[in-house]
């Protein structure tokens, strides 16, 4: 068990078995944290059971007269589910930062909602998945400008400098391009999304429940169903 990893870990947590992480609340240096400890843990304890693992292999050729050839596990991937209306964006980078360069995959599933930060900490799984009622949305990033004029510049480059680095997440792990992410700046709208449309978007690679879409089709030539009131297109795969 892993029971020294700072104020607020869960001694229960133990990285040989767990790969399910929850990020259920506002993304805060706590929260972000929290999960940043856990996926270290599991990398470490995967690192170490790895290269224990390719030191016998080793061992075992080098005592063997013949060639051994011998294939390392399937790596279980971590999965952080996650139900977010965001927060701070240097705190979901840094959770980014994390998961991007994790050892062991790191997928992510929109459980409920993954807005503003929440819906860029999403894009960054190596595997992302969602549900028809789940909600994704997208807006530009806000902060507050105060102080001297000359303060107030170097805070607005700043501003720029990070969504531009929010957006190319974005337009790395989807099919939106830059210039419709303009548009909605421009807008100054908060684009909402619902689980289809993240599918058609790239903003998932799969919806969990999509059969059950599929299972409401009662006509043969119908290409939609309706979901309390609401039509919703099948996407056929091709």
């Amino acid at each position: 068990m892993i029971n020294e990893m700072g104020a607020g870990f869960i001694d229960m947590f133990d990285p040989s078995t767990t790969r399910e992480l929850y990020l259920g609340q506002e993304v805060t240096n706590d929260s972000v944290i929290t999960i940043i400890k856990k996926i270290d843990a599991i990398n470490e304890w995967y690192n170490r059971e790895n290269n224990i693992l390719l030191s016998v292999i080793s061992q075992c050729r080098i005592t063997s007269d013949s060639d051994i050839s011998i294939e390392l596990p399937v790596v279980e991937p971590i999965n952080l589910n996650i139900i977010s209306y965001g927060g701070s964006i240097y705190d979901g980078l840094a959770l980014i930062n994390t998961i991007e360069n994790s050892s062991v995959p790191v997928n992510t599933t929109v459980t409920g909602h993954a807005m503003s930060m929440g819906l860029i900490i999403s894009c960054a799984g190596e595997k992302r998945y969602g549900f028809n009622k789940s909600t994704w949305m997208y807006h530009e990033g806000s902060s507050w400008n105060i102080g001297f004029f000359t303060d107030q510049e170097e805070q607005l480059r700043e501003c720029k400098r990070i969504q531009s680095i929010i957006d190319g997440i974005v337009v790395k792990n989807s099919e939106i391009d830059q210039d419709y992410l303009d548009e909605v700046k421009e807008s100054k709208k908060n684009w909402y999304i619902n689980g289809e449309q993240a599918l058609k978007l790239g903003l998932i690679d799969e919806l969990i429940d999509s059969d059950i879409i599929e299972d409401m089709l009662v006509e043969e030539d119908r290409d939609y169903v309706d979901i309390d009131g609401v039509e919703h297109e099948v996407i056929e795969e091709e």
